[in-house]
């Protein structure tokens, strides 16, 4: 039997089953030396719970008409990382789109394109955060966002390139006219970074071009070496 000791941190306060802070602890290994795990919290509650995870939305009164074409520069919803070189990376989390009235007809795709810094940066034009876009923390603490992701809607200048999209999610034709709340949601679980200086760019597309839809995106901030 071979003892092995390891150091922990803990986050945040000490539990009530810790006695002090420097006790020493017995970790558990399974009989193939692997150390076993429980997890304390359901799926990506450890993150959402340091305060750092946002969600933004387009708001009814700014929803977009669907177009039956693929996009070429415009975006309706722009998520720019504006944290200075070496501050927080955006994981994008989720991202949706819902029909908020009737019209649309076929299939609907959710699309995406991810822009690097160096293609958004030598864009024309300036990218600022409108106050018309929702933004909320995932949370549910703060009331207003202080950081530095900036946000855009329905944009032609910034900073989406034709034939870059790419689908995050999509339906199958539902025939005919469709009713209010049609949806398509894509779980990322961090799929996609927007390191600082980048930008994430969302559109959305159905088989006729009429009907109207919002569509959002959740993130979390986050400190990482990104290589």
């Amino acid at each position: 039997m071979t003892d092995v000791k390891a150091l922990y941190q803990v986050r945040g306060n000490i539990r009530t089953y810790f006695a002090a802070a420097g006790q020493d602890l017995q970790p558990m290994l399974s009989d193939g030396g692997a150390q076993i795990m429980v997890q304390g919290l359901p799926e990506r509650a450890e993150l959402v719970k340091l305060g750092a995870s946002w969600g933004a939305a387009i708001p009814t009164a700014s929803a977009f008409t669907y177009v039956a074409a693929w996009p070429t520069t415009r975006s309706e919803l722009i998520l720019f990382n504006g944290e200075t070189a070496g501050g927080p990376t955006y994981v994008v989390d989720r991202a949706w789109m819902s029909d908020i009235t009737t019209g649309a007809t076929g299939g609907r795709a959710l699309l995406a394109q991810l822009v690097p810094s160096p293609n958004v940066a030598g864009v024309t034009g300036t990218i600022g955060t409108s106050a018309t876009v929702l933004i909320h923390q995932l949370s549910g603490r703060a009331i207003n966002y202080g950081g530095n992701a900036k946000l855009h809607l329905a944009d032609t200048l910034l900073p989406a390139l034709a034939n870059q999209w790419f689908p995050l999610g999509t339906i199958p034709s539902v025939g005919g006219v469709t009713t209010i709340g049609t949806t398509v949601e894509a779980n990322l679980y961090g799929r996609l970074l927007v390191p600082p200086g980048a930008a994430l760019c969302l559109a959305g597309v159905a088989g006729a071009a009429s009907g109207t839809a919002i569509l959002g995106v959740d993130w979390h901030e986050v400190l990482m070496n990104l290589g």
